[in-house]
């Protein structure tokens, strides 16, 4: 995740999100990711498009500004960065609103799922595991 980009209030671009498909909380080499979420700390939110799938090894980057949408590159059209430099949690949400992945930076909470954090962290929730069940 690329969270503080240089002149990100102008350039929205130079903040992206960078999605992996991890194998070994799949079903398969494929996950269809339509209407899942991207999600900062302040509820600003992306949704991922219809019929949109990521497959194993393919890389896909969330851009926060403006563009055409492509396999490997999806864009939020927003005018100015969404990441906090300060600190920040971005959550990987199913449409349902299961949390599957949470990183976060800085002086973050994570809304409460963290204590402060001093570093950059990430945890991963098994594929299809709701938050509630952990």
């Amino acid at each position: 995740m690329r969270y503080m980009g240089l002149g990100d209030d102008s350039e929205p671009n130079n903040e992206f999100v960078t999605i992996v498909l991890d194998t070994r909380f799949s079903n398969g080499n494929t996950l269809d990711i339509s209407g899942f979420k991207l999600k900062n700390d302040a509820g600003e939110t992306f949704t991922f498009p219809a019929g949109f799938s990521i497959a194993a090894a393919q890389n896909v980057r969330v851009h926060t500004g403006p563009g055409s949408n492509s396999r490997s590159d999806l864009y939020w059209n927003r005018t100015s960065g969404v990441w906090k430099n300060s600190g920040d949690c971005a959550y990987l949400m199913r449409a349902s609103g299961s949390v599957l992945y949470r990183v976060y930076w800085g002086n973050s909470r994570c809304n409460g799922f963290f204590g402060a954090a001093s570093a950059y962290s990430t945890e991963q929730l098994a594929c299809g595991e709701p938050e509630s069940d952990r």
